[in-house]
């Protein structure tokens, strides 16, 4: 099969594309537009598709999640008929597998993170993907950013920053999914643990984060909030506590790091210095940071 004319760089140059006017019996497979662009565990990859029909995950991988999102063009679900417009996002998992059609020559942009990402959020379903076709703040940004990203993408940012940018990326697909599930339940009871532990894991590096703070996104009380923790056998701080102790673990054991005291990464987690971080470590039965940067870089 001969694969499509598309530009080989810049996807800007393909909004403008007139209809084409073939048939979307065609099933192919998209173009992937230059190398992806890695941040850590995310992965960002721009995609052409001619009319016709194709599978989403885009580049499917089984432990990941996949956010389409539609720069240009126009795709329908051959199932429904309901049609996306530009602007769209597709959420998918990587073990499911749907058909799409193109009805004109379309861009794409795709985001994998992780599936233990949602782990804590919720699920996703086996087969269809999640649709947001209705313009909101938070799509609009999604879209925005995730264009300004491979657009000008930049192979020579830091360690720091390509880890923070992934940081960001899990949490826009959090709050995609935490949204969405907060409108699906709005009239039924809604599971208040998950909903704030959602809030924990998406904030853990703002120091300001506490019990008032997760109580007011979920809209409860803290009395509520502290009532949800207790009856899993924990507490709203406790779990603040090991989300951070977690984010500052991961940072220790990355050589790219080694450049931040741990002062500087007790600060970035949302510890107020490494005396901090210290002692939370050791509440949570973990090595202390000197010793798990030690035991990484071995004998001297």
């Amino acid at each position: 099969m001969s694969q499509p004319a598309f530009p080989s760089g810049d996807l800007r140059a393909v909004p403008h594309a007139p209809r084409l006017l073939r048939p979307v019996s065609h099933v192919h497979r998209p173009v992937r537009i230059g190398a992806p662009l890695r941040l850590g565990t995310a992965r960002v990859t721009r995609w052409a598709v001619e009319p016709g029909a194709f599978s989403i995950p885009l580049d499917a991988d089984v432990r990941c999640v996949q956010l389409v999102v539609l720069r240009s063009g126009e795709l329908r679900h051959p199932a429904s008929g309901e049609t996306y417009p530009v602007g769209s996002l597709l959420l998918v998992r990587g073990a499911a597998s749907t058909l799409v059609e193109a009805s004109m020559l379309s861009c794409l942009v795709s985001l994998a993170v992780p599936e233990a990402v949602l782990r804590d959020i919720g699920e996703l379903p086996d087969t269809a993907p999640i649709v947001v076709s209705e313009p909101t703040m938070l799509t609009r940004g999604i879209v925005a950013f995730l264009a300004a990203l491979v657009d000008g993408a930049d192979a020579q940012a830091s360690s720091i920053a390509r880890h923070s940018l992934e940081q960001f990326m899990y949490e826009m697909v959090i709050a995609l999914v935490l949204d969405r599930e907060r409108a699906r339940h709005a009239s039924r009871r809604r599971d208040l643990f998950d909903e704030a532990q959602a809030v924990v894991l998406a904030r853990s590096g703002d120091v300001a984060l506490d019990v008032a703070m997760i109580a007011a996104e979920c809209n409860v009380s803290p009395r509520t909030l502290e009532r949800a923790y207790s009856a899993r056998h924990t507490t709203v701080r406790g779990e603040i506590r090991r989300a951070r102790v977690v984010h500052a673990g991961s940072m220790l054991r990355d050589a790219g790091y080694d450049v931040l005291s741990v002062d500087q990464i007790a600060q970035h987690v949302g510890f107020s210095n490494g005396s901090s971080l210290a002692r939370a470590m050791r509440a949570e039965g973990q090595p202390s940071p000197a010793t798990i940067r030690r035991d990484r870089r071995g004998p001297a």
